[in-house]
């Protein structure tokens, strides 16, 4: 795939979901122990998936989505997700180690 992705980038969502800050996603970590939260917005004409986790608030775009839907539907194969610290290296063939390759659409993190 070029580094131009064949689908809109804009994070798509089923049902054309919106999320916003008044509306986010309340989600948990696998192991349970910290929750966070995720909506959209739109950030320097982009749009975003906000991610705030405590005080800290990270900023994702947001066809990251559209792009990671690709990938598995082209793999179309079990895809480990992966869960190594920055500072290590991902699983190799993981969702992980695909979002920071430089090879993605966006060219990795």
């Amino acid at each position: 795939m070029d580094r131009t992705s064949q689908l809109a980038p804009n994070g798509s969502f089923p049902g054309e979901e919106t999320r916003d800050a008044s509306t986010p996603w309340h989600l948990t970590t696998a192991p349970g122990a910290s929750a966070y939260t995720i909506h959209l917005a739109d950030l320097a004409s982009r749009r975003v998936l906000v991610c705030t986790v405590g005080k800290t608030v990270l900023h994702y775009d947001a066809r990251c989505v559209d792009d990671l839907h690709e990938m598995l539907r082209h793999r179309s194969d079990w895809v480990d997700l992966g869960g190594a610290d920055e500072q290590r290296t991902p699983t190799e063939d993981s969702v992980e180690a695909w979002a920071r390759d430089p090879s993605n659409p966006i060219g990795g993190w």
